[in-house]
């Protein structure tokens, strides 16, 4: 009951015995590389979790029923089958670094905007043809990983994201970028690679901070 750090990563779990949400004490759980399609609505109790990699699993809906514990402060669904977030991790206030690469996502929950403390974002390999406006409002953000979806344009409140260091939109289907994206002067990083710019945009001359 002590335990604090669970690793179970590339085995063959098709699901998690729902006793595991006893280990009162756990702070990292690992079960990435399985083949878990759910979690379970247990895992709530696991009030002192930290980290959760649920990483390439065959995941393809997380039920409203399962709360993820507040607690949480890194959390990987990265390649799964996700279509849909749900409202419940909206209510992460500590989540400081989310990843969602390679699933399914359209949309986010329209109270995304509340994750205030993320810093680090990833929902590459993804299905976006609208940027979600919901993320112009997580003004912590550092990093932001949007490539390889379907975006032919960005809101000007893109530029809100003033505190943003890393910025990966490569793989989209962008022509243009908005004139505000000046306003990102704290970018040293910003990938535009293999869209579909048609001229240089010179708002990128006065992000004096850009090294690559």
């Amino acid at each position: 009951r002590h335990l604090e750090e669970l690793n179970l990563k590339k085995n063959k779990l098709y699901f998690l015995p729902k006793e595991i949400c006893q280990l009162s004490e756990l702070k990292i759980l690992n079960l990435a590389a399985n083949k878990l399609t759910t979690l379970p609505t247990e895992i709530a109790d696991l009030t002192h979790l930290s980290k959760l990699d649920a990483s390439g699993n065959h995941i393809n809906s997380i039920s409203s029923s399962i709360l993820l514990p507040t607690s949480l402060v890194d959390l990987n669904f990265s390649n799964n089958q996700l279509d849909l977030l749900p409202d419940s991790i909206c209510a992460l206030f500590n989540l400081s670094q989310l990843e969602l690469d390679g699933n399914k996502l359209t949309q986010l929950p329209n109270e995304f905007g509340k994750l205030t403390n993320l810093s680090h974002l990833t929902i590459s390999q993804n299905d976006f043809i609208i940027f979600p406006l919901q993320i112009t409002k997580l003004h912590k953000l550092k990093e932001l990983g949007f490539g390889g979806n379907q975006l032919t344009y960005l809101p000007p409140e893109f530029g809100n994201l003033r505190e943003l260091e890393n910025i990966n939109l490569a793989s989209n289907l962008l022509s243009t970028l908005p004139k505000e994206i000046s306003n990102l002067q704290n970018t040293t990083e910003l990938i535009l690679s293999r869209n579909g710019l048609a001229n240089f945009p010179s708002s990128i001359l006065e992000l004096n901070r850009l090294q690559n």
